[in-house]
């Protein structure tokens, strides 16, 4: 039946925005969260998992963790097991001519840094995975040298960039200050307490929200690491010592690509037990590891240590500290550190990896690591003559061990030093959380001067969470007004599984403007191999007048097991009134939305609705666990008062088209022209 149409509009500056509006209610939004695993989505399924948030831990009545996961990161896990594919393209990079490979011997990794005793390992990963694509892309293919039996020399690694990890931790437990969006982020309880921003997880979902948002990186220099730095004056509480001026410094770099890649353990959460399983090996995802680090530079890792920190001491039950390398092959799933990918060797003897407690792996090879643990070299920077004093007083005592951790810490070089790197087994059961991105450099000027966006809210998860569809038909929507007079020229999609599909609208809103008229100032469709954020130029840019405003929207599909999905790509959090210490920690989290801002389409009770964040948060049975927040979509505009044709010239023609040519003027509407391609061109 055709649903009757209802008029549901926005104003925007003066102007209706008119959403076609299904009659009846829109109760469960076409949303699939099969819970219990009975084949069908319903009401039982949100009572349930309502009842199992209120109940969920992170740790038990001594303090063990069950799986050192937010509640969050383990409905991620569920969504991801239940609807999620794994990535089956490949990079277009023959590794296989590779048996070993490592970033730092060609520049294109900088140097191990060291986290000291905070919770920050997260920040370092990120940080240096942004330094290696920035020198990947700096470098290019100079001086890549590949199967080199003498390639790995650790003294190699780059001091070319040195971006902020202080920065990056600290910004995780700061909400947003000012704007509409004033008061959405994560907040800490303790706020009295010192360093109390640098005590949560962040992972994949907290680094793509703080990378992609433009709230930095700053530069090392702008915000310096000072629990190192400072650590031998004494100083034990640390805040941003150029506040003011952070708000309106130039980031480094701007995050375009952020993906989340396949790790080769295949995971099952356990609710029964709380914890997660591994119940399958991925070769395949090996190979992509690989081709991720010559494509994209150093991949975050997460995986199981022995210890999440220098500052504690190893059992060694999985760590060879002879040899400096790892293998962990337990069934239930240990998560609590991240990392840096950085090189790989094919040959590296599975017997290097029998430690205390585990066996030997079923065969040879090895990912290159970077810690964030420092090395000699960094810690000298810090403690200079007290460092080798310091290592000798060690020697032979109880303590030598854990000196040598904390300040002379990985694979040794040829003097002895500690180079802060190790080895992970390919078949290490631990293995999850892999990312990898492509960053806009600064230094050579960035492709887009301005960024609109509402979505803030923090992602306390290995990748953030959103919910899928059972129809093919829902799409999100958010409404910007263009601050001066600006070309949009590209758009955010976030892709919430590999091999989705999406399609972008833009429309300018008028008097009569429709969101589902079809009148549509540009319009795309794109394919995306990888899961993740991704910044998608558009072929046809829009010419915008200051105060004009216009619509982003945007529908992405994915097929699992045949059936196709659209997802409901809006910020989630648990619902305020279930979070507690046990499953989310010692902070809250918070999302803002506002009228006028963010739209869904989403099936309703006779057919399907435009329909406000407001209205999902009062009707859906899946607010009953989550509270919806605006879409997450970001625009990009360049300003009008110069040329970009460099910038511009990434928009192209079809297959089928061949370009007569295009380019930029200031002050000028832009045309593409195109002509049918010739069988010679084809």
């Amino acid at each position: 039946m055709k649903p009757k149409l209802l008029v549901l509009t926005c104003i925007v500056l003066g102007m209706s925005l008119i959403f076609p509006h299904a009659e009846g209610t829109v109760e469960t939004a076409g949303i699939e969260f099969d819970f219990n695993q009975d084949g069908i989505t319903d009401r039982k399924d949100w009572d349930e998992l309502s009842a199992w948030v209120k109940t969920y831990r992170m740790e038990d009545e001594d303090g063990e963790y069950y799986t050192k996961q937010e509640v969050p990161a383990t409905i991620g896990l569920m969504i991801n097991e239940y609807y999620g594919n794994r990535q089956t393209e490949d990079y277009g990079v023959d590794v296989s001519a590779l048996p070993q490979y490592y970033l730092p011997s060609v520049g294109d990794s900088t140097i191990a840094k060291s986290q000291g005793a905070f919770s920050s390992c997260w920040a370092f990963s990120a940080i240096s995975s942004v330094e290696s694509n920035l020198l990947r892309k700096r470098n290019g293919t100079a001086g890549m040298i590949v199967n080199n039996a003498d390639q790995f020399e650790p003294a190699n690694a780059s001091d070319e960039i040195d971006l902020s990890e202080f920065y990056h931790a600290y910004m995780n437990m700061v909400p947003k200050e000012d704007g509409s969006q004033k008061g959405e982020g994560a907040m800490p309880l303790h706020t009295e307490e010192p360093n109390v921003q640098f005590s949560f997880n962040g992972f994949g979902g907290a680094n793509q929200n703080l990378l992609t948002n433009w709230t930095g990186p700053l530069t090392e220099e702008q915000e310096p690491y000072e629990p190192m730095r400072e650590e031998a004056e004494g100083v034990s509480a640390y805040g941003l010592r150029n506040p003011e001026e952070d708000k309106t410094a130039v980031p480094a770099a701007h995050i375009q690509q952020f993906v989340y890649l396949d790790a080769p353990n295949i995971i099952h959460v356990d609710r029964k037990k709380e914890r997660y399983v591994t119940t399958g090996y991925d070769p395949d995802a090996i190979r992509r590891l690989k081709q991720a680090v010559i494509t994209y530079g150093a991949v975050m890792l997460e995986y199981g240590s022995d210890s999440s920190m220098p500052t504690e001491s190893g059992n060694g039950e999985y760590y060879n500290y002879s040899n400096w390398a790892q293998y962990y092959d337990e069934e239930t799933l240990k998560l609590n550190h991240m990392v840096s990918i950085v090189g790989w060797n094919d040959s590296f003897p599975k017997e290097n990896f029998r430690a205390n407690r585990n066996s030997i792996p079923e065969g040879d090879g090895a990912f290159l690591i970077k810690n964030s643990w420092g090395s000699y070299d960094t810690n000298y920077e810090t403690y200079e003559d007290q460092l080798d004093s310091m290592l000798a007083e060690a020697e032979g005592t109880e303590n030598e061990a854990i000196t040598n951790r904390r300040y002379n810490y990985g694979i040794k070089d040829e003097n002895g030093h500690g180079t802060g790197y190790f080895w992970l087994s390919y078949y290490d059961r631990s293995m999850t959380g892999a990312c990898a991105l492509s960053a806009d450099d600064a230094q050579d000027g960035f492709d887009y001067d301005n960024i609109y966006q509402y979505d803030f809210a923090v992602q306390m998860s290995i990748d953030p969470v959103s919910l899928p569809t059972d129809n093919e038909e829902t799409r999100v929507a958010n409404i910007f007004t263009a601050e001066n007079d600006e070309i949009l020229t590209a758009v955010s999609v976030y892709a919430p599984a590999a091999g989705a599909q999406a399609e972008i609208r833009i429309i300018k809103i008028n008097e009569t403007s429709d969101l589902s008229s079809g009148e549509y100032a540009s319009m795309m469709d794109v394919s995306l191999k990888e899961k993740g954020f991704h910044t998608v130029a558009l072929e046809t840019p829009v010419s915008l007048k200051k105060g004009e405003s216009f619509a982003v929207v945007e529908r992405v599909v994915t097929e699992h097991e045949g059936r196709k999905l659209s997802w409901l790509n809006l910020e989630h959090i648990i619902k305020p009134s279930l979070q507690t210490d046990d499953n989310i920690g010692e902070c809250r989290l918070k999302v803002v939305s506002n009228p006028n801002e963010s739209y869904a389409c989403v099936k309703a009770a006779d057919g399907y609705a435009w329909t406000d964040i407001e209205t999902l948060n009062q009707e859906t049975d899946a607010a009953d666990v989550f509270e919806f927040g605006n879409a997450c979509i970001k625009a990009y505009t360049v300003d009008n008062d110069h040329a970009k044709t460099a910038q511009m010239g990434t928009a192209g023609p079809s297959s089928a088209q061949k370009a007569i040519g295009w380019a930029i003027i200031a002050g000028c509407i832009v045309y593409y022209i195109f002509r049918k391609r010739k069988p010679s061109e084809a």
